[in-house]
């Protein structure tokens, strides 16, 4: 069964990332351990060849220390952005790996154009931008699912079936024919539920996409296709 609970409220990220910077604890506590993975993700990447990679988890703590600090990146950002949060956080990674190196290159006595270098390759589609969208992909797949056992849970036997379904669908890898043979179901029926459950798994995505993009409703459904393809690539 796939667990978790999206915590359900009429806000949006802005409402969470505003209290986050006017210096709510919970809020700052919030938006790291909901968006370190990609954070985390993007130093990997950009470091995993070069003599840094063991500083991936300076990364992250400066990366929400920016974010939190007086002054700091929260307080500068505008909810039109385009791309919403995950523009913005991704442009505050790209900044502080910068710093970063450049640090450790005049420690280093190294030419800090180095740095610059590693930003060129960040473009990559196997480099540390796409290892970011590919892990807040994974996150926000991951939050719509919660949000889709969450909802279940007041819906019914039936509902909660489905999440199962799915689970062991995606999840275990099993076929439809496999799972209508462990749950002894008729496969035409079986078919019909898994049907009905990826529709309403579309419904939780495109809701916590909406989240984030509150003020791009236009591109929601186009994010949603995005982060399904980035999944679904090799």
């Amino acid at each position: 069964m796939i667990t978790g609970v999206m915590q359900a409220s009429d806000s949006t990220c802005w409402t969470l990332i505003q209290a986050a910077a006017s210096g709510d604890a919970q809020g700052r506590d919030h938006i790291a351990r909901r968006y370190e993975p990609p954070v985390r993700a993007y130093f990997r990447s950009r470091w995993k060849t070069s003599a840094g990679s063991e500083h991936a988890d300076d990364g992250v703590q400066e990366v929400f220390l920016e974010c939190f600090k007086e002054g700091g990146a929260l307080e500068k950002i505008a909810s039109a952005r385009a791309g919403g949060f995950r523009a913005f956080l991704q442009a505050v990674a790209r900044n502080v790996a910068l710093r970063i190196e450049e640090r450790r290159a005049k420690a280093l006595g190294r030419r800090s154009d180095e740095s610059r270098d590693l930003d060129r390759l960040a473009t990559d589609q196997s480099g540390p931008e796409a290892a970011f969208d590919r892990s807040w992909a994974t996150e926000m797949v991951k939050e719509a699912a919660r949000l889709m056992d969450r909802l279940a849970q007041s819906q019914g036997e039936a509902a909660r079936r489905r999440v199962e379904l799915l689970t062991l669908r995606f999840y275990d890898g099993l076929a439809i024919r496999e799972i209508a043979t462990l749950w002894n179901v008729a496969p035409a029926r079986l078919h019909h539920d898994y049907a009905l459950a990826r529709q309403e798994f579309q419904r939780c995505l495109t809701r916590t996409v909406a989240f984030h993009q509150p003020d791009e409703p236009d591109l929601v459904e186009a994010e949603c296709r995005r982060l399904i393809q980035l999944l679904a690539a090799p």
